[in-house]
Order: C-alpha cells, then structure tokens, then sequence
C-alpha cells in the first residue's frame, strides 16, 4: 500500500514536470545554453555544431525583468580584444529584446566572451574573472560541474 502511494505521488509529480515544458516564457529575457560536452568530437566545437547537437545543451530561462538584462553592458565594459573565442563555446546566451536577438558566446574557464552582431564577432577578455565569479555566484548552472 505505501509504494502504491508513493507510485501516485511520483506520477503526478512527473506530469506537472512534463506540462512546465509548456509554459511559454516572455518573448524579451535570456535564454542561456550550456553545451554538456557528454560525447568526444573530433575536431572542435563550432558555432554551428553547438547548436547542431541539441542533445548535448541544457537550457536556463531568466525572464525580462532579472538581473541578466545587464549582462551585454557588463560585457561592453570588458577588455576588448582583437582574436578571441570562434569555437568550443561552454555557453551561449540569446537576448531576446523588441523583436531582436543578440548571440553572446562564452568560455567562463578562458573568461573569453564573444559578441556575435550581424555576422560579425567580436570579442572581449575578462582580465579579472569577475563576471564569471558573478555568474557562478547567480547560479550553479555556470559552474563547471552540476
């Protein structure tokens, strides 16, 4: 009888986990993807086979009004260097504001920080690591493991 019950309450559990996928976000806000890295590639992660393996992301929502809305200016404000990070992204995080997106990608072990804008990349250096020590402090979703 007690497993019964427990086989009830694990089952309704589930079934509100699988409605939360569902639930339509606000169209402004980040979406950031973190690439698992669960399988060896032979050649190295690009823009393209980031988002390719849809298999190896997992995916945290921030809504418009949180904190992550400062993150583009937070990485405006970074050291701006001339080569930069143009594959094996640990992260991506997508903008979504006003009908617009803006691509940022991230290897928070290099504190490297990419800024892709029509085409084009951009990247910048995090001398100090403070905004990855941010991140991580925000959520262990950037930690290395979780």
């Amino acid at each position: 009888m007690r497993y019964t019950v427990l086989i009830i309450i694990f089952s309704i559990s589930l079934s509100k986990c699988s409605s939360v996928k569902n639930v339509e976000f606000d169209k402004n806000g980040i979406d950031a993807y973190k690439f698992l890295d669960l399988q060896t590639y032979p050649a190295s992660i690009t823009e393209s086979m980031f988002w390719e393996n849809d298999f190896e992301l997992a995916r945290i929502q921030f809504n418009e009004n949180d904190d992550f809305n400062i993150l583009m200016r937070d990485i405006l404000k970074l050291k701006r260097i001339k080569k930069g990070l143009s594959e094996n992204f640990d992260f991506a995080f997508l903008i979504k504001k006003d009908k617009k997106t803006d691509t940022i990608y991230a290897s928070l072990n290099q504190d490297l920080f990419t800024i892709k804008k029509n085409g084009y990349f951009e990247y910048y250096k995090d001398e100090k690591g403070e905004l990855k020590d941010v991140l991580r402090n925000y959520s262990s979703f950037f930690s290395d493991c979780w």
